[in-house]
């Protein structure tokens, strides 16, 4: 997701939820996801888990894969 950063987390997290679902993304896949360094930490909703976060000057951008928990 890139700017704009206005957009609220829970649209994210239904993006999310459409990836999950369709298998969009590959067993090792990530996601990335630019958000404004002021706002609040991105939460990652299940099955997805936070692999490391970058800032850079205004933005920041959380990186996130499925969970051991929802692989084969």
């Amino acid at each position: 997701m890139d700017p704009p950063y206005d957009v609220a987390n829970d649209v994210i997290e239904k993006l999310l939820s459409d990836i999950c679902t369709n298998n969009l993304l590959k067993r090792n896949g990530i996601v990335a996801i630019e958000r404004e360094t002021k706002k609040a930490q991105f939460t990652w909703p299940a099955p997805f888990i936070a692999e490391k976060v970058r800032s850079y000057g205004q933005g920041s951008i959380f990186y996130g894969g499925y969970s051991a928990s929802v692989l084969p």
